[in-house]
């Protein structure tokens, strides 16, 4: 039978393998995670939408 649940160190452990890594202090002051962590434009539009319903 296949595994119905991924185990957390399962998890981490492949994207370790994948090159992934934790974002540290020193990269949140460049500009390509103040890029990549900023949402997208049309989230900001539908959110200002529900507000003024």
């Amino acid at each position: 039978m296949a595994k119905k649940a991924i185990r957390e160190k399962e998890l981490f452990e492949f994207l370790h393998a994948a090159g992934c890594r934790e974002v540290t202090e020193n990269d949140k002051s460049t500009e390509w995670y103040k890029k990549a962590s900023k949402k997208p434009a049309c989230l900001k539009a539908v959110h200002k939408e529900k507000l003024h319903r």
